[in-house]
Order: C-alpha cells, then structure tokens, then sequence
C-alpha cells in the first residue's frame, strides 16, 4: 500500500481566487482624465500667493518652524506639465526656488534631452 498525498488546500486556494479575481472588461474607449477649466494666469498666480500667505500664518508646526523658507513651486504656472519633488534641500531653501544645485542642474539636462525647456514647466515639493 502506498500513500497518496493529499492536497486539501488547492481545492480552496482556487475557490479563493475565483472569488476575488476580477472581471475584467476591455475596450477601445480612450479615457479623458483632463479637466480643463477656464482659470486665467494672473488668477491661478493670485491663488498660488494666497495659498502661500495662508501656509505661512499657520503657527506651532515644527515642520515651517525648522525650514527657512516656504518653498511653494517656480515656473511657468499655465503649464500643462507640473514636476513634484519629494523635498527641498539646503540649496533650495537659500535660493527659495525649487530643484536648484545639483539636481536642477540634472532636472535641466533631461529636459533639454526631451527638448523641454525648463520656463516652460512648473515645479514644486
């Protein structure tokens, strides 16, 4: 007599994934995920200056309180492309400008790479 090994679990490993797999449904629909909206450039700036002085009143944050300038983004603010770094370094928070030094000096030879320049784009943390 022999054993025979028994797999008890596939039965319900394959239970579990018909319960769970989605059904998928594909067409050749293109998805618009661009809401165009009719905000002039003088407001969108006028925005951007508020929201500035409103980040810049709020009070008991360590995070404002251990920076040395409030680094909200550069550029050009009717851009269809906008570009977000993780955080400010020490040559941004001299400058007040975003990606400075070394990395907006690699940021600018990939853009120029991809023929973008970089007034053309706007930049933020």
């Amino acid at each position: 007599m022999t054993k025979k090994a028994l797999n008890q679990n596939a039965k319900y490993v394959q239970e579990l994934i018909k319960s769970i797999e989605a059904d998928f449904i594909f067409n050749n629909k293109v998805i618009n995920r661009i809401k165009i909206t009719s905000c002039t450039n003088q407001n969108k700036v006028e925005k951007l200056i508020k929201l500035k002085q409103k980040i810049n009143s709020i009070e008991n944050c360590n995070l404002k309180n251990q920076s040395k300038n409030l680094i909200l983004g550069d550029g050009n603010t009717d851009s269809q492309i906008m570009l977000v770094g993780e955080a400010p370094s020490e040559a941004e928070e001299k400058t007040g400008l975003s990606f400075q030094g070394n990395v907006g000096d690699l940021l600018n030879k990939m853009l120029l790479a991809i023929n973008i320049r970089r007034e053309k784009i706007y930049t933020t943390y």
